[in-house]
């Protein structure tokens, strides 16, 4: 199919202490990745609260993900 994703199951039990979230970090560098290699990479989370943080984009205080999944 030549493409990769990282699929992340129960973000919203994720515990993070960072001024910055680490889900927002994990983007971001995806998105140098993908700029560097030119390689298609998504990132998908699963989250019970439905937060569309989760996709929205970070310059808009977003996490940058590409695509949510809802349980």
């Amino acid at each position: 199919m030549h493409f990769d994703a990282l699929r992340l199951d129960a973000i919203h039990s994720i515990v993070d202490r960072n001024a910055r979230p680490f889900l927002q970090i994990l983007s971001a560098e995806v998105d140098r990745l993908r700029a560097e290699t030119g390689r298609h990479i998504y990132l998908i989370a699963e989250s019970d609260l439905n937060d569309t943080r989760v996709i929205r984009p970070r310059d808009i205080e977003g996490l940058g993900w590409d695509a949510p999944v809802e349980r």
